[in-house]
């Protein structure tokens, strides 16, 4: 087992907002929770967040503490990231540490998967970046092995030069940790406690250290606004996705964990919320929106579709034009093409929901559930009030208002008569005539 230390102590004012730093959002997901998601797959991995109070009292944490059932450690004063890290290490129980901060998003299970089986003492990861301006730590090198990292702020102008960065996430021994990170010191202008500076501890005091290299994107830290639009994050997840056709890939919006299957085509002007995976072969036609369900292999999609939180779509089923589905599960084969309302409902097989149906989930206090056995027909704009079921093979006549319960192979009307009256039309266009007022 590793333990994970993420260090997520910005407080967000470079970010313009009273929102801590690490609950803003990349691709739909907040930036911690894009490292703690990663940091979950290396799998029986402790987690550890590093933060204020601030962050863990924040309604935007509480769902992701329940969700990655992570260890919490405040750091009462911003003192620095080494401050940070002396503030966890009671919390750590295994034998290998990986430290991360929860404003790079981008880190890969590879890199982790690397810094996890490292036998070095210390590794450091680096990334290759030629811009003299840079402001980013320069690592120092020597025989190969990182000996120290050097501020940009405080590197001369050869350092400067130097094209090895730090990328700000690194891998210790336990033992490494615990004898090197209590002998830093804080900084003589800004009285913190630098982390970068377990580096040069470490090659003084004997430990053996090595290096890997990421790329410039994975090594990213986000710090603004600005650095938010300007991460190609869209881009980065659109080539992972091998074997989906996007018709138009800069007019569709991915969240950082949407996943669709290979030979599933996607529309121009989609947008996928959190939470949404998509099945092979499937097609999402333009302007629809996605959010929390799972659409399975060969379906069909809008356009003009919505499917909301908790919803599932079953194998070959089609959710077409301007149809909105919430919390609701739509089985195999199963079609609604036009025009309709599912709200709290679960289909069954090959069942066909005609143009215009309404589920009536909602009487005004609290929301009510719906059926629709196998093979059942609704026909046209009909009205489901729940709590209602309908049985398999059941038909519901165009225009019904149902509410109650439907037996299997039933035909159910909920019509008023139609009425004929030609009287009515003489007399309306004998009003019109003399100069009567007419409705």
């Amino acid at each position: 087992m590793v333990s994970v230390v993420i260090l997520a102590g910005g407080k967000g004012t470079r970010m313009k907002s009273p929102t801590p730093k690490a609950l803003h959002l990349l691709a739909g997901m907040p930036l911690i929770e894009c490292v703690m998601r990663t940091a979950r797959k290396l799998g029986g991995a402790q987690i550890i967040v590093v933060g204020s109070v601030a962050l863990f009292q924040h309604e935007g944490w509480r769902s992701l503490s329940e969700k990655y059932k992570c260890a919490e450690v405040i750091q009462p004063i911003p003192l620095g990231t080494g401050h940070a890290v002396q503030c966890a290490l009671t919390s750590i129980q295994s034998e290998r540490v990986i430290i991360l901060h929860a404003d790079v998003p981008l880190i890969q299970i590879e890199t982790l998967q690397i810094l996890e089986k490292s036998t070095e003492d210390l590794v450091v990861t680096v990334a290759k970046n030629n811009d003299i301006e840079s402001c980013r730590g320069r690592v120092l090198l020597h025989e190969g092995r990182p000996i120290d990292i050097i501020e940009a702020k405080n590197a001369t102008e050869e350092q400067r030069r130097i094209n090895i960065i730090n990328a700000g996430m690194y891998s210790l021994s336990r033992e490494c940790l615990h004898d090197c990170v209590t002998h830093i010191t804080k900084n003589d202008v800004t009285n913190e406690l630098y982390f970068t500076d377990i580096v040069r501890i470490s090659h003084q005091r004997g430990f053996s250290s090595s290096y890997i290299e990421i790329s410039l994107e994975e090594a990213s830290g986000l710090d603004t606004q600005q650095d938010l639009e300007n991460v190609p994050v869209q881009q980065i997840l659109r080539q992972k996705m091998e074997g989906v056709v996007f018709q138009d890939a800069h007019s569709v919006v991915l969240s950082m964990d949407t996943e669709i299957g290979c030979g599933t085509k996607v529309g121009p002007f989609n947008v996928f919320g959190p939470n949404v995976t998509i099945g092979e072969n499937a097609t999402i036609h333009p302007f629809c929106v996605l959010e929390d369900c799972k659409i399975e292999d060969n379906c069909e999609i809008g356009p003009f579709a919505h499917i909301h939180k908790d919803s599932a779509v079953g194998v070959h089923a089609v959710v077409g034009n301007f149809v909105e589905v919430k919390k609701s599960t739509v089985g195999r084969n199963t079609k609604a093409k036009h025009l309709s309302y599912i709200g709290d409902a679960t289909l069954g097989e090959k069942v066909n929901i005609g143009a215009g149906t309404v589920f009536c989930n909602y009487d005004g206090i609290k929301k009510h559930r719906a059926s629709v056995g196998d093979y059942a027909s609704i026909g046209a704009n009909s009205s489901l009030v729940a709590p209602v079921s309908i049985g398999a093979s059941a038909y519901i006549g165009a225009g019904s208002v149902i509410t109650k319960d439907v037996p299997d192979a039933t035909l159910a009307l909920s019509r008023a008569p139609q009425v004929h009256n030609t009287e009515w039309v003489h007399k309306r266009k004998m009003r019109n005539e003399t100069g009567s007022v007419s409705n």
